[in-house]
This record gives C-alpha cells, sequence and structure tokens, in this order.
C-alpha cells in the first residue's frame, strides 16, 4: 500500500475504533464472555480501563480499515463494465 492509502486507512481506522462505544461493546462482550457473570458491570470497566484493551482495541480498527480498503479495491478491479 502506499504512503496515501495507509493515511486513508489509518483515518478510517481510528474512526471504527470510535464507533465501538460503551453500548456496543456491552452488547458484544454480554452475548459471548460475561454469560454467567453477575458482577458483569464491573467486568466490563475493569475490561474497558485497562490500557491492553485499549490498544488491542484500536489495532483491530487499524487492521479492519486496511481490509475493507483492500476488499473495496478487489472488488472494483473484478468488476465488469456493462
Amino acid at each position: 500500500m502506499t504512503q496515501e492509502q495507509l493515511e486513508a486507512c489509518d483515518k478510517e481506522g481510528e474512526r471504527i475504533y470510535e464507533s465501538l462505544n460503551d453500548g456496543y461493546l456491552a452488547h458484544v462482550l454480554s452475548k459471548q464472555i460475561f454469560i454467567y457473570e453477575d458482577n458483569y458491570d464491573e467486568s466490563l470497566l475493569a475490561i474497558q480501563t485497562t490500557p491492553s484493551f485499549n490498544n488491542a482495541l484500536y489495532d483491530l480498527g487499524q487492521q479492519l480499515a486496511k481490509i475493507l480498503y483492500a476488499k473495496k479495491c478487489q472488488d472494483s478491479y473484478y468488476e465488469v463494465p456493462a
């Protein structure tokens, strides 16, 4: 990827990271991790406030942006003019 493409992906990755708000995380984590725990709110807060969780979430957003960009390029490459 060119530097320009990487910069565009960085911005998109930040947008994805910011869109993963507490409500979304609570929904996902409640379905996946804390099915049987009574102290769900405390556990969610502990996970969200740890730097490693936030760093991993940010990295995930960056990688997702690159994958989405590559997918968009692949789709446009294989489109056949009508």
